[in-house]
């Protein structure tokens, strides 16, 4: 099994974490006051995770955990090397 950490800046996490709290003020929510980083960093995680299965990319495993520094780290695992090289450039 071949395994290839991929990690999604802090800034990403940021941008992502300004758009749902845009959607949700549009929604009428007072979202200021709102932690949003968590729903932030699970929507990118889901993002990188969506985008290698939408190129038919077979994952085997795909957990994904904040990091202190406000990144992502998503550990992709892979059964074929030929799949994690697909990944790497896909994102």
């Amino acid at each position: 099994m071949k395994e290839w950490t991929h990690r999604v800046p802090a800034s990403d996490v940021d941008a992502e974490e300004a758009l749902i709290r845009e959607a949700l003020r549009g929604g009428g929510y007072a979202a200021a006051d709102l932690n949003l980083s968590g729903l932030a960093q699970q929507a990118v995680a889901r993002r990188a995770i969506g985008t290698v299965s939408a190129l038919n990319i077979p994952i085997a495993e795909a957990p994904w955990k904040p990091t202190a520094n406000g990144c992502v780290e998503i550990v992709f695992k892979f059964e074929r090397e030929q799949d994690c090289l697909l990944a790497k450039v896909a994102l």
